[in-house]
């Protein structure tokens, strides 16, 4: 019973700090902001996507977890690996429906560049 009240522990502040959050996070980030160890954070965030309350994506090789229903698109710098939110959406997707003679049900954008702080320092 103890080890179930702290594994529902970990998971709910799994939660809160994905919640939180304005970019998705790795594992590795998620152990950093939580102090939880890495296979304890691996474990949790599997079931709170099999509960539905997270989602993840893979890029690159890395896993990033986010709130489930958020409506998010990011740019990714190519430099740093920095994400940045962005908090309007132009996507229309009644015109994508159109197009795939289907029903969108959420999508997800990633845009890649080179960040204002890479430019600036000359990364280019």
């Amino acid at each position: 019973m103890r080890n179930e009240s702290r594994t529902n522990k970990g998971k709910e502040r799994i939660f809160e700090v994905i919640s939180n959050s304005d970019i998705p996070l790795t594992v590795y980030q998620l152990s950093e902001l939580t102090s939880i160890p890495v296979p304890t954070v691996y474990r949790n965030v599997g079931i709170l996507e099999m509960e539905k309350k997270v989602k993840s994506f893979t890029l690159e090789g890395v896993n990033y977890f986010y709130e489930s229903g958020k409506h998010l698109h990011y740019f990714k710098c190519e430099i740093c690996g920095k994400f940045v939110p962005i908090k309007t959406c132009e996507i229309n997707e009644e015109n994508i429906e159109k197009l795939i003679n289907g029903k969108v049900t959420e999508h997800l954008v990633i845009f890649f560049g080179i960040c204002k702080a890479c430019l600036e320092e000359g990364k280019v």
